[in-house]
């Protein structure tokens, strides 16, 4: 039960992104930054899912594993460019030495999952750090691909 109580106290704090209290938590528990939940959610994919900056500058403050993912092989780079945080997926390729073309267990990267949904700032972004565009997932298909089976033009016209 305790333990219960302490997740669900860090989960107010990263909803609340009450930063003072975060670092303070993170001081004494510094053991829980790259702890994973029953989801196999840890707070940096929690952050990166929800375009919490301000967690994730205190996450980097902490030492945090940018390279953790999901129970789907999902790091934070594959969800903020899934979701469309363009914000987030720019602070990531800034701030962190992390496999720009990482996959999940469909194989796909960061950039099919901006692609599939149309976030074309985020492709544009991921394109600059020299994303590659002609890996396939599981269905064999590339970025360019997908954007093209979903309609995407606004990613066709600008992926190579």
């Amino acid at each position: 039960m305790e333990g219960q109580n302490k997740t669900s106290g860090l989960l107010e704090l990263l909803k609340n992104e009450n930063i003072e209290e975060l670092r303070n938590y993170f001081n004494e528990h510094s053991n829980e930054i790259n702890k994973k939940n029953r989801q196999g959610n840890s707070s940096l994919l929690w952050a990166s899912q929800h375009g919490k900056i301000k967690v994730m500058e205190v996450l980097l403050e902490f030492n945090v594993d940018i390279n953790i993912v999901d129970k789907h092989g999902n790091n934070a780079l594959i969800i903020a460019s899934k979701v469309g945080f363009s914000l987030i997926v720019n602070f990531i390729l800034g701030a962190y030495d992390i496999d720009i073309d990482s996959k999940n267990s469909n194989l796909n990267t960061a950039l099919m999952k901006a692609s599939k949904y149309g976030y074309s700032e985020i492709v544009k972004s991921l394109l600059l750090k020299k994303a590659k565009t002609e890996l396939t997932n599981k269905d064999g298909s590339t970025a360019l691909l997908i954007a093209c089976m979903k309609g995407h033009l606004n990613i066709v016209q600008i992926c190579p």
